[in-house]
Formats: C-alpha cells, structure tokens, sequence
C-alpha cells in the first residue's frame, strides 16, 4: 500500500507524545498506550500489526515523497495472514528498509461519552493548559507536581498549575458547563500535538477524553489532591502598582549577570512611580528602575520591599505583553502578578 510519508509522519508525530515501547496499527487507527493514556490517531489502512515505537517512529522521521508499505512472512513474501506475519517493508525509490512486527497486538477500545464536557479553541487550550503546568516544572515533588487542573464555573475557564511555591494561573471567559479535573503530565504533553482547530473535552467516571482532528487522547481520572486554588488567591491588596512588561523584561536581562544561580534572587521596592530592582551577588551588586503607575497605596508606608526568586520573574514576563499589574500586602504574603487572563502567585521572600 501506498502512503504519503507526510501522512505517515503526522501520525507518528502525534503517537510520539506518549511514552512507549511499542506503536499498534489496526486498520485506520493507529495507536499508543502509555501509563494511564491512550493515544489514537486516525491513518491510512495499513493492516493490523505491531511495532517498536522508537525504531518505526526514526524511520518514518527520515522517509519523503511517497512510502509503499507491505507486510511480509518468513520468507519475505507479501502476507495477508496475520498469523504469519513477521516483518514489515517500508520502500520509497530505491531505498527499502524491513524492521520485525511484534506479536499480535491488543488493540485498545475506545468509546466516547454522549455529551461533550465543552468545547475550546485548540491553540487557545493548549496556551492555557501549557503556560498554568510551567509553573508546576520544579524539583518539588508533590502528587500534584506537572499536573494542572482546569475547571469551569459556568461563566470563567481556568487553568491552575503549581510547585508549591508559585501558582500559574490563565482565565478565560466561557459558558462551559460547571466542571472540575486534574490532568496529568502525560496528558499536557499528548495535547501539545493536537492539530484540529477544536479540541472536545469529555468526561465519564473513570477516564478523560480529548478529541481534535483526526487524534483522540484518554487519561485516567487520577485520584490527586490538589490545593483550593481560590482560597489561596488574596482578594484585596494593600499595594497595586501598574508596569509595562517590556519594560521589566529589559530591566531583568540587564540585572540578570549580578545573580547568584544558586541563590536566585533579586529585591525589588515598589514606590509611587517607579520599581526598583536591587541584586547582590559574588560578582558584585546592581540596580536598575522602571517606570510605574500607582493605583493602590499603603498609607503607613511610602515605598514597599520584598525578595523574589528571579527566574519566576523572568518565565513569567517572558510569556506576556502589555500591562501588568504587581498587586501585594505586608511582607511576607504572596505577590500576585496579572497581565490580561495570565496571573502568577508566587512566594516574597525577605528583603
């Protein structure tokens, strides 16, 4: 059978995401199982056989043009017998190329619930889900750690991912139905290939389920605790001061040869119009000040000073544009950083 490499690539592309020894095809579903996810991706009828993952997945990456695939017997004769296939050829031009199948594989059975929890952009879900699990990708480990949890409250979608330390959080308006689930990191990662314009979320007792295009992915529902997001979030602020995020992104890649790796850290001092960023390192120390506007001051004090870790600093306004707005209260409590639907809750640390 003939088949485009650029079909053939787009499949293996997909099943790639998941973590696995083996690829199995069965008609046109091609598929990955992984712990906890499978993946399934809809492809040319090839047949029903198994494959190395990694082996099948470097030849597919390097084949062009049109690929003319056959399953074959012991004998290296063309077979329609599943029960005496062993090889599969893979020819384009002159090359050829021959890798073992494996033995007949169970092929997953997948079924999607009636009704569809909501459906979302896939770009705009994939910006939302990958920017709440960065800030989940630490040393930590927590039963949480690189997951996110999405949830819906009828009028607002959110995406929340955290380390312990720092909370990543995205909003979005939605008139999604009420819901709530964790998705693992196997899962984020297996979104991340996802093609279709949409991506339709459902949900049964046992598993999740994403479908977009001509891939769908189901995840076990993982019994995780995960911490009350909305509590942890302050709701009124003491201090809040507006920044452009050009401007602080400049002013940290300036500061940014002062620090200590190991110690990470810079202080930065809200006043009435402007921030100050002050670090102190083995190879000396620096300051640097950006412009800022005063909308929330703390009558007992002028100015208002905390530590904080700079690499949260510098992934966070790496990631965004425009307005931000720094919102804190005494010392000792959370900075909250918002620039349109992405915040960060992060940890002050002592000036």
């Amino acid at each position: 059978m003939k088949v485009p490499a650029t079909q053939l690539k787009d499949v293996v592309k997909v099943l790639g995401t998941v973590k696995t020894d083996s690829l199995i095809f069965a008609g046109s579903i091609a598929y990955a199982v992984g712990m906890n996810i499978t993946v399934g991706v809809i492809c040319p009828d090839m047949g029903t056989f198994g494959v190395f993952a990694e082996k099948f997945s470097q030849i597919a990456g390097r084949l062009d043009d049109e690929i003319d695939i056959s399953l074959l017997n012991g004998l290296g004769k063309v077979e329609t017998n599943p029960e005496l296939i062993s090889k599969l050829q893979l020819k384009r031009k002159q090359s050829k190329l021959t890798i073992p199948i494996l033995a007949t594989p169970q092929i997953p059975k997948i079924t999607l619930p009636l009704n569809a929890v909501c459906v979302l952009d896939t770009k705009q879900f994939n910006e939302m889900v990958n920017y709440a699990a960065s800030a989940s990708e630490s040393g930590q480990q927590f039963s949480y750690t690189g997951s996110v949890l999405l949830s819906s409250s009828g009028q607002m979608l959110s995406a929340y991912g955290t380390d312990g330390k720092r909370m990543g959080i995205v909003d979005m308006p939605s008139t999604a139905s009420p819901f709530s689930f964790i998705m693992p990191v196997q899962v984020i990662q297996a979104t991340k290939a996802l093609r279709g314009d949409v991506v339709t979320i459902y949900q049964d007792a046992t598993n999740l389920y994403f479908k977009s295009g001509p891939a769908i992915i189901v995840a076990r529902q993982l019994a995780k605790e995960f911490p009350n997001c909305n509590s942890i979030i302050p709701k009124t602020f003491s201090i809040i001061s507006k920044i452009a995020a050009q401007d602080m992104k400049e002013a940290l890649r300036r500061i940014e040869p002062i620090v200590d790796k190991e110690n990470d850290r810079i202080t930065l001092t809200i006043g009435s119009t402007n921030v100050i960023l002050n670090a102190v390192g083995n190879n000396g120390s620096g300051e640097d000040a950006i412009p800022a506007i005063s909308i929330e001051s703390d009558p007992l004090f002028d100015t208002f000073k905390f530590g904080i870790k700079l690499h949260q600093l510098q992934e966070f306004f790496n990631e965004v544009s425009g307005d931000v707005l720094l919102n804190a209260n005494a010392e000792g409590q959370p900075i909250y950083l918002e620039a349109g639907p992405r915040k960060l809750l992060c940890a002050s640390l002592k000036a």
